[in-house]
């Protein structure tokens, strides 16, 4: 489904996991700067760190029916999925990866702490030491630095796209990213952090050049309260009403128009016309089609019915 450019290695809960060339690259240069045992100890503590934070965002990625696949790379990992329906649900997918690796790290703490005694262990102590710091102080970096495209720095976007238009909000995101990568390479040149310089330096061209060339940075519209236009209401009230005459053709017909030409459409009100897209596309028969458009409608009891029967239809051919 999602291209990750990486060796996949296994596939758990319907994510499929993939590392890239240049993890190996980074386990090498680790286990060779610390030997093997503290090497390999560090690498696999980053590593599970990396893919749990990954796995934070699949799983919620899987509850908005976005589908997800994870990529580690020698920068951390990705977590790759369809894109979300609204802001809301963007923002959850982010802190959802966060999270999940802040809440392991503390609970890794919490077991030495009251166990401190497996410390002594050289491999063992090695890695729990390394994750639950690594886990906690990544996590927490991820979750509140405003650097884009951390998730801190795209939870720190969506917030300003409520709160202004979406050409300032791109803006002003960005240059709050690269003022916060300015301090963040101050420190990386003070503590001689050479690799951290690097990544800085990466991370700040990628923001000066997506600051240049004013592409938006979500493809979709800020669902800020903006009315939706006359002709954009007459068509969905066109397509209500041709749903309930039980008039399929025409009610998928109304809101495919509806999405090409309107542009302000609320998410309340994009959800309803994936709702009546999804159950007339169903029930003409195009079952295929029809589950696309249900897996971005709301989880009301007749879009449930819908795709269970569009399953079924599709597991009998």
């Amino acid at each position: 489904m999602f291209g990750t450019q990486g060796f996949k290695i296994y596939e758990a809960g319907g994510v499929p996991v993939s590392v890239s060339p240049t993890f190996l690259i980074l386990l090498v240069i680790v286990v060779g700067f610390n030997g093997i045992v503290p090497g390999t100890a560090l690498a696999a503590a980053v590593f599970l760190s990396v893919l749990i934070h990954e796995y934070g965002h699949a799983i919620v990625a899987l509850r908005f029916k976005l589908g997800a696949a994870v990529l580690i790379h020698g920068l951390g990992g990705l977590c790759f999925h369809r894109p979300a329906s609204s802001d809301r649900d963007d923002a959850l997918v982010l802190v959802g990866g966060p999270l999940l690796e802040i809440i392991a790290g503390a609970a890794v703490f919490a077991g030495v702490f009251f166990a401190p005694e497996v410390l002594a262990i050289p491999w063992v102590g090695t890695f729990l030491s390394a994750f639950a710091y690594f886990s906690i102080l990544w996590g927490l970096i991820n979750l509140f630095a405003p650097i884009y495209p951390l998730d801190g720095g795209r939870l720190f976007h969506l917030l300003l796209r409520r709160l202004m238009p979406e050409a300032s909000a791109r803006t002003w995101a960005l240059r709050v990213s690269m003022a916060a990568l300015v301090l963040a390479g101050a420190y990386a040149v003070t503590a001689q952090a050479f690799f951290l310089v690097l990544v800085v330096f990466m991370l700040g061209m990628d923001n000066y050049n997506a600051l240049q060339s004013g592409a938006p940075l979500v493809s979709r519209g800020s669902g800020r309260a903006r009315p939706m236009s006359d002709f954009g209401k007459e068509l969905l009230s066109g397509a209500e009403a041709a749903f309930a005459d039980e008039d399929w053709r025409e009610a998928a017909r109304l809101c495919h128009q509806l999405r090409a030409s309107v542009s302000t459409i609320s998410d309340k009100q994009m959800k309803r016309v994936w709702e009546i897209l999804g159950l007339a596309t169903a029930r003409m028969g195009e079952h295929e089609e029809a589950m696309e458009y249900l897996k971005r409608a709301p989880d009301t009891a007749a879009v449930k019915e819908a795709r269970e029967a569009c399953e079924a239809k599709a597991g009998s051919w």
